[in-house]
């Protein structure tokens, strides 16, 4: 009977301590809360989701094909989008590339159109695409992914077309309300190596240094940063962490591997806490197993005071998420609101919510005393509605299209009436393979491109992506955070204005003789660059063509002797006069040019060319008993003057400049400054 009553105590304990463990840490962040935030007179704030890998491959292909055969993937993150909603930023990273139907058969990572149209629904602003640097090596693929993205003004950071499309878009640094949010991405796989590093950012930490501190000088307040560090060592990891916290990291997620590992907040200086997961895992599961089908997403709140402009951390907190995997649903979902059967569209089974609670207690204990655990309770008439007004607002983008092509068919036929022909027309840009019409018109995203290069065409300074969020251009020579005022023009004004701007482009005349006289100048800088060029990599190779030159000397001891080898020097026996009619000298289709006179010396002398690295290549002529010693052959008279200065600067003060005319050799500048 005692072991009996003992029992039964001991299991209330547990069962008090599993609740309290439960209920320790988690907060009901409603959306009364939030309306607190926004009507808050002293403060601006901004939130930021973070969230892990968004995955696809060809075995999850069966979890989107719906009854008639066709892919959806509404079901996918239909349960997530109300609370995306309250995102200013949404972050996720993609460890798939968007091949298109063209190449979808190359990459078993590759997924379909559609999935991307999914998440431009789901309101992602950025997409880390250094996980799929590693499942992705042809570069073609994701060019045409980067180029899916800049369609849709979504911002993606770890992967560019080159140098100079990384010049523009890295660091990539939005922001809203005052506000500066910057975000960093890395990958320590081998597949980005063969990409240069113009194309994407292997991990270094001398050029993250460099990233951090160009990320500081456009004033970002906030420094966030994605590292799929699949390869590195798990006790090597939080090293890493430690030293990027050090030079300005605020939060540092990691990526590429399928699990969720841990989490933990590190408090280095007081009152600064930095944030560190380890791996997010992946946001929707490939596999339903307890190590992969969790995840979480991470909410950090940003606040400005309205009067100091002082930008702190107000908030931050995890939403535990789980993927249901069985042979009918594939769905994300928030725990919390499954469990309190807020949402009970989809339930899972006795079996599968025991899983569920499982990655729960999982999740709760990673975040255990580091983050709180938000909950936000949105139901199933929240999920419904946000679906309906997108519904809505993609019918009346329909309805508005159909207007559209009624309208300007009937101006095509005004225009050629009058003028005889059609006109013109600029083809849409299509920024994916909506079939199923499941989201906004393909058409309706037309986007401006660069003639020569190609390249989408980004406004910077405006507030042209969704949710006011501003693109900061890294290009700017200063940055500052006072906006420029745009003036806004009324119907008429902006008549006048484009009617001056297109009188100006029709009637501007072009001035020719200038065009044509720079034309020669480049062209004439050209030649003399290539004849150099030329009598350099003759110069590479003189023992080939000269019979008259001795070979180069290693002796430690000089002689008299003008046949000595010559360390790093060519040596000329007699003097050069006379040898245009050898054929085989190098020099006789040089008819004149510049050599730098060095120093003159009554006996022959090994250079020491460590200390005097600037003798390397130098010649050695016997002339007037004296043996002088001359460096750089060169047709440009600016090249020698700035070789001679730069000569005497480093301690030979008695150089001078010689000009060599049909192997004739004359002074022709000594007074130098």
């Amino acid at each position: 009977m005692k072991k009996i009553v003992t029992f039964s105590i001991l299991q209330v304990i547990i069962f008090i301590g599993y609740a309290q463990f439960e209920q320790r840490n988690m907060r009901n962040t409603s959306n009364e809360l939030d309306i607190k935030l926004h009507q808050d007179s002293v403060f601006d704030y901004i939130k930021i989701f973070l969230t892990g890998d968004l995955t696809f491959h060809q075995d999850l292909e069966a979890k989107a094909v719906s009854e008639d055969g066709n892919s959806r993937f509404r079901q996918w993150f239909r349960m997530l989008k109300p609370l995306f909603h309250n995102a200013d930023i949404l972050v996720g990273s993609t460890s798939s590339t968007f091949p298109g139907k063209k190449y979808a058969y190359k990459s078993f990572y590759g997924a379909p159109d559609e999935f991307l149209g999914e998440l431009d629904y789901c309101g992602f602003d950025v997409l880390m695409l250094s996980s799929a640097l590693k499942h992705e090596p042809e570069k073609e693929i994701l060019k045409r992914s980067a180029d899916k993205l800049d369609i849709l003004n979504r911002h993606r950071v770890g992967f560019y077309f080159d140098s100079i499309d990384k010049r523009i878009n890295y660091p990539l640094v939005l922001e809203k309300k005052g506000i500066r949010v910057a975000f960093l991405s890395y990958t320590t796989h081998k597949h980005a190596k063969s990409l240069t590093n113009s194309m994407a950012n292997p991990y270094d930490l001398k050029q993250i240094e460099k990233d951090i501190q160009k990320a500081k000088t456009m004033l970002s307040d906030y420094l966030i940063t994605y590292i799929d560090w699949e390869s590195v060592l798990e006790n090597e990891r939080l090293e890493i962490a430690v030293e990027l916290f050090n030079l300005g990291v605020d939060v540092l997620v990691g990526t590429g591997a399928e699990a969720f590992t841990k989490a933990d907040l590190l408090d280095l200086d007081e009152g600064n806490k930095k944030i560190f997961i380890e791996q997010i895992g992946q946001l929707n599961a490939s596999k339903n197993e307890r190590s992969l089908n969790k995840s979480s997403i991470i909410e950090i709140v940003l606040k400005k005071d309205k009067v100091s402009k002082k930008i702190n951390l107000h908030d931050m907190g995890f939403i535990p998420v789980w993927t249901l995997i069985d042979h009918k649903n594939y769905a994300v979902l928030p725990i919390n609101n499954v469990d309190e059967r807020h949402i009970k569209d989809i339930q899972p089974n006795y079996l599968q919510y025991g899983d569920m609670k499982t990655a729960l207690t999982d999740l709760r204990y990673a975040f255990f005393n580091k983050l709180e655990e938000l909950h936000y309770n949105f139901t199933d008439n929240a999920v419904d509605a946000v679906e309906f007004s997108s519904f809505m607002r993609k019918t009346i983008v329909a309805e508005q299209e159909k207007s559209n092509k009624i309208l300007i068919a009937e101006a095509h036929e005004n225009f050629k009436d009058f003028f005889g022909q059609s006109p013109k027309t600029q083809p849409y840009e299509i920024a994916y393979d909506d079939d199923l019409a499941v989201y906004a018109p393909a058409n309706s995203y037309s986007v401006k491109r660069d003639d020569k290069s190609g390249r989408i065409l980004k406004k910077f300074d405006d507030g042209y992506e969704t949710k006011d969020l501003v693109c900061i251009d890294p290009r700017a020579q200063t940055f500052t955070k006072e906006r420029k005022k745009r003036i806004i023009l009324t119907p008429e004004e902006q008549r006048v204005k484009d009617s001056i701007d297109e009188y100006m482009r029709r009637f501007y005349v072009e001035d020719t003789f200038a065009t044509i006289k720079a034309m020669l100048k480049k062209a004439k800088m050209d030649s003399a660059r290539k004849k150099d060029s030329i009598f350099m990599a003759r110069m590479a190779n003189i023992n080939k063509f000269d019979k008259k030159i001795d070979t180069r000397f290693e002796g430690k001891t000089i002689a008299n002797n003008p046949k000595m080898k010559i360390k790093q020097g060519v040596f000329h026996e007699t003097d050069a006069e006379g040898d245009d009619n050898n054929e085989n000298t190098p020099y006789r289709e040089i008819d004149e040019f510049f050599l730098i006179e060095v120093f003159r010396s009554k006996h022959l002398k090994e250079i020491n060319i460590t200390a005097l690295p600037y003798m390397k290549n130098y010649e050695v002529f016997y002339e007037n008993d004296e043996y002088v010693y001359y460096i750089g052959r060169t047709r440009s008279l600016n090249f020698a003057i700035s070789m001679c200065k730069s000569v005497r600067q480093k301690g030979a003060r008695e150089a001078k400049i010689i000009k060599q005319t049909n192997g004739v050799r004359s002074l022709f500048m000594e007074d130098i400054k």
